[in-house]
């Protein structure tokens, strides 16, 4: 059984929280240590292991870039131009968005791009499967893991493989896709294939999470790495003061030096019901109480762009790529009525898997029809209601990436990087 354990959070009614483990497990104790908000000799104790853990954790990753670098260790050139999207720490800061963003610009220039992905959580492990084909989805979650299947959703035109060596997927991309450029989702810690281009997001509410790398911090790799970069982009840079953005901007410019600096945030894009496909404007949640269901690294950012909108919000979390189940489908309806919730509004990542377990809509379909009920115009007349057999309808809120600074110019690099080097 899954243990359930709940937790005050500012500005929400209550915050529910469902771990695949026992919830005697003291994982927010631990995040607390971290932190440093816990206090006293054991949480001492336990930071002195942890940061012993991350030098040997920073070591490893240290030895792992210079036997790349020397040629110790192999780094491959694909058949086309790759343009890396990832990030410094573990956890969500917008790299499928922005990767999904990048594609849409390729594709309106001409061009034939393909995303990779390591398909994390799947099953098995496999050389190199097709996701997508550009035109149909051809696998669910399980075999070809969440964020690639959403993508594949969203993208027609685009084909969206996976694999554990990205050498390999990019090959095959080539190969049987004739793509002209390939994109690495989640792909600056991705050492063996060369990239054209390196583009990080760094949140700047917490750009470099407590400055510890794993496991004592978040950050995958230390600030100082940040000079691989070719462009980074400061995510939700209205969410943090003018002051410390600019802070920030001279940190980045420090530690990448020539590298473009960009803007941007994720906006809301469209609401639909996972079930029916019917469309709903944002408007629609304006003083609606509902359950914000997630299962990804950054829930918050997913809460905090609800509340923008007025929605009177009942956080609902499960880890990261979390495989969802009719339990946990259960849970959050019980959840839902015990609060009043209206609606249960979840992610599209998280939709992909709910849609798996629960059998709402065909999970596999054609690629890019995501995408295109952008154009759909919802009823502002339509309101949200209960489903025919009384439980919450479960709605699926939609995010864009929209440049505030700098996307002109990042937008042309990454053209001008693909033509180049055709």
């Amino acid at each position: 059984m899954r243990g359930e354990v709940s937790a005050g959070c500012e500005n929400r009614e209550r915050l529910a929280v469902r771990f695949p483990f026992s919830a005697s497990l003291p994982t927010p104790y631990l995040l607390r240590v971290a932190d440093g908000e816990a206090t006293g000799p054991l949480a001492f104790g336990i930071r002195a292991g942890l940061r012993a853990l991350s030098w040997l954790y920073l070591a490893g990753v240290g030895a792992s870039v210079l036997a790349h670098r020397s040629g110790l260790l192999r780094c491959e050139r694909a058949p086309c131009p790759v343009i890396g999207v990832g990030n410094l720490t573990v956890g969500g800061t917008g790299k499928s968005t922005a990767t999904a963003e990048f594609a849409r610009w390729l594709l309106e220039a001409g061009l034939r791009p393909a995303v990779l992905s390591r398909g994390y959580g799947v099953q098995g492990s496999p050389p190199v499967r097709v996701v997508s084909d550009g035109k149909n989805v051809l696998l669910g979650p399980e075999e070809g893991g969440d964020e690639p299947v959403m993508l594949a959703h969203h993208l027609a035109g685009v084909p969206v493989l996976i694999g554990r060596r990205r050498p390999h997927t990019a090959r095959a991309a080539v190969e049987r896709f004739s793509a002209d450029a390939c994109l690495l989702d989640d792909g600056f810690q991705v050492w063996n294939l060369r990239k054209d281009l390196e583009v990080v997001l760094l949140d700047s509410r917490r750009p470099f999470d407590n400055g510890y790398v794993l496991p004592r911090g978040m950050l995958r790799e230390p600030p100082s790495h940040l000079g691989r970069a070719d462009a980074v982009v400061l995510m939700e840079p209205d969410r943090v003061e003018r002051e410390a953005l600019a802070r920030l901007r001279k940190q980045v410019e420090a530690l990448a030096p020539g590298a473009l600096v960009a803007e941007a945030g994720r906006v809301p894009e469209r609401l639909w019901d996972l079930a029916t496909g019917q469309d709903y404007p944002l408007s629609a949640l304006n003083g609606l109480p509902i359950v914000a269901l997630s299962a990804i690294g950054n829930p918050q950012g997913f809460e905090d762009l609800l509340g923008s909108l007025g929605a009177r919000i009942y956080p609902a979390r499960l880890p990261d790529h979390h495989p969802y189940t009719p339990d946990d489908v259960e849970w959050v309806q019980r959840l839902a009525k015990q609060k009043g919730a209206a609606a249960i509004i979840t992610t599209e990542k998280d939709a992909v898997k709910l849609d798996e377990c629960g059998g709402a809509r065909g999970r596999r379909g054609e690629a890019g029809a995501w995408g295109r009920a952008l154009a759909t115009e919802a009823s502002q007349e339509s309101v949200i209601s209960a489903a025919p057999d009384g439980k919450a309808p479960v709605l699926v809120f939609s995010v864009r990436l929209r440049f505030t600074a700098g996307g002109d110019a990042l937008r042309e690099r990454v053209l001008a990087t693909v033509r180049e080097k055709r």
